[in-house]
């Protein structure tokens, strides 16, 4: 009887930690998102990043204003793991949106590995370049965003 006890209280104690960490994700994301929406104006750089190598670097508030979603973070879901399997798992390309030195949010760009099915909810995060699809996920919450015009234009741009 003893030792269902301990198995009890020690199983609490885990599901309590869990959900106190989940909260406190979801409280640090939220405040994440209205810094990012209230500072997105005030964003001077964009660095493209394949690997370690920058490919496109864009300086300048006017120059960086055109790749600037309107509103950044406005759809974001949950990136399930059953979708993350669809995709190649390193990023082809990382997106820094930065103000001065200080990287205000970074954007990873995933590939999706050949012959894979989407879901017409998975669509909805998906944008192609050339033969190839991608998304876009917001790190380091592993959110997709479906926010993508003006990153597909960056892109594009980038990696003619």
């Amino acid at each position: 009887m003893k030792k269902k006890r301990w198995i009890m209280i020690i199983l609490m104690i885990v599901l309590g930690i869990a959900a106190f960490t989940s909260l406190q994700q979801n409280k640090n994301a939220e405040q994440d998102v209205e810094k990012i929406i209230n500072e997105r104006d005030q964003i001077d750089q964009i660095i493209v990043k394949q690997e370690d190598q920058t490919i496109q670097k864009i300086v300048g508030v006017q120059s960086v204003k055109q790749y600037v979603e309107e509103t950044p973070l406005a759809k974001i879901e949950n990136l399930e793991r059953s979708t993350k399997k669809k995709f190649v798992k390193k990023p082809q390309w990382t997106i820094d949106y930065k103000i001065g030195n200080r990287v205000l949010y970074s954007v990873d760009v995933f590939q999706l590995k050949k012959e894979e099915a989407l879901s017409t909810e998975e669509n909805d995060y998906i944008f192609s370049i050339g033969q190839q699809s991608y998304m876009l996920v917001w790190q380091p919450y592993e959110e997709r965003l479906s926010q993508n015009e003006r990153t597909l234009q960056l892109l594009e741009n980038s990696v003619k």
